[in-house]
């Protein structure tokens, strides 16, 4: 949990309200945050792979 909200660069408590929901009942505005993140596009960015 700690390091899925650092990459989305919230804070752990929200993280943990959110843990037991479904990905489509989490808040948009967090749920935009933590798709790419979860599906991976985040790595895409990265220059070295």
């Amino acid at each position: 949990m700690l390091r899925l909200a650092a990459r989305v660069k919230v804070d752990n408590v929200l993280i943990l309200k959110v843990d037991e929901l479904k990905l489509k009942d989490v808040p948009e505005p967090l749920k935009s945050k933590l798709l790419p993140v979860l599906k991976g596009d985040h790595l895409k960015k990265i220059p070295w792979l």
